[in-house]
């Protein structure tokens, strides 16, 4: 595995993506292949390794949050210790508005649903009290526009998708009491919509001799364009993922095979005229918080059916 694949690997599974057609539910390769400045061919054939090595296990669906009326935000939380930190995870898990954590060995990168802003102040104060750190925010995630509103239909097959974005449309109507000709409408309907996202789901542990670390950035918010341009420069191919939020804070992926090189990209970043701070922390792991999001696909799904006067209980697959 190459810087090509760990890239290919992050953007596919980082921000979640549109699928790519209703034959193939992967996530596009042509917006992939844009960003990282690749042919669409590699692209799709580093893909297909990935997958046949055992790199990417299977993929699944998401509703995208703004469908549920939803908005989402990245924090960073930092520790002293391993213990505290541990500690802390299990108890964002617990949180029913953390949905995804993102592990580094000395600090948690925490994901989070909100409706509103005033929602998402006590529960920053809510996460900062349960843990014993204070939440840093580094950007918000930009969903993209949904353009239609979402029935029980579409619920009920976000359910039956969920851990198995590729599952046929026949497979789909069999469980849910559908046509194979209704569920390829509505799933062409949801695609095209930008409804429903996808991601893969891999193990860090099966990146051997591969360290992924990140860069988080505080820059003077006058110079962030000039300056983020100069540390994309310093850092070429090792830098595979860019997160710039207009506060300042950024967030730079960074990928090497030799730890040195971490440390002298952190003083390359520390030395680079424009930035204030610099904090780097290796990547661990990932908890995807499931049952969260599987609550998510459940409350709509009741909720639909009481509008229609339905009871459909539907469980979201495991």
């Amino acid at each position: 595995m190459d810087s090509i694949d760990i890239a290919i690997l992050w953007d596919l599974g980082f921000d979640r993506q549109i699928p790519n057609r209703l034959g193939d539910r992967r996530p596009a390769v042509t917006k992939i292949a844009t960003e990282l400045g690749l042919d669409r061919r590699t692209v799709r054939s580093r893909i297909r390794r990935l997958e046949s090595e055992g790199f990417i296990k299977y993929y699944q669906v998401y509703p995208n949050l703004e469908a549920a009326g939803l908005r989402a935000s990245s924090y960073l939380l930092r520790f002293q210790d391993y213990v505290s930190k541990n500690e802390a995870l299990e108890r964002l898990k617990s949180l029913d508005q953390v949905l995804r954590v993102d592990v580094c060995l000395n600090s948690l990168r925490a994901t989070v649903a909100y409706t509103s802003q005033e929602q998402l102040e006590a529960l920053v104060h809510s996460i900062e009290s349960l843990t014993g750190s204070r939440p840093v925010k580094l950007y918000d995630f930009q969903m993209p526009r949904v353009s239609t509103k979402l029935d029980l239909t579409d619920w009920r097959i976000m359910a039956s998708l969920r851990y198995d974005a590729l599952k046929s449309p026949a497979k789909i109507g069999k469980e849910l009491g559908l046509t194979t000709r209704a569920v390829n409408y509505r799933l062409s309907r949801l695609i095209s919509a930008r409804a429903c996202l996808v991601a893969p789901v891999f193990d860090m542990r099966e990146f051997a001799g591969t360290v992924i670390y990140g860069l988080m950035l505080q820059m003077d918010c006058s110079t962030i364009q000039t300056t983020v341009n100069s540390l994309k420069e310093a850092f070429g191919r090792a830098s595979f993922c860019h997160i710039v939020n207009p506060n300042g804070n950024a967030m730079f992926m960074m990928f090497t095979d030799r730890i040195a090189e971490m440390e002298e990209n952190y003083f390359k970043a520390r030395d680079m005229q424009g930035v204030k701070k610099v904090f780097v922390d290796v990547i661990t792991g990932t908890h995807d918080c499931s049952r969260q999001m599987d609550q998510l696909i459940r409350e709509k799904i009741s909720e639909k059916s009481k509008m229609r006067g339905n009871s459909f209980i539907t469980a979201v697959p495991k």
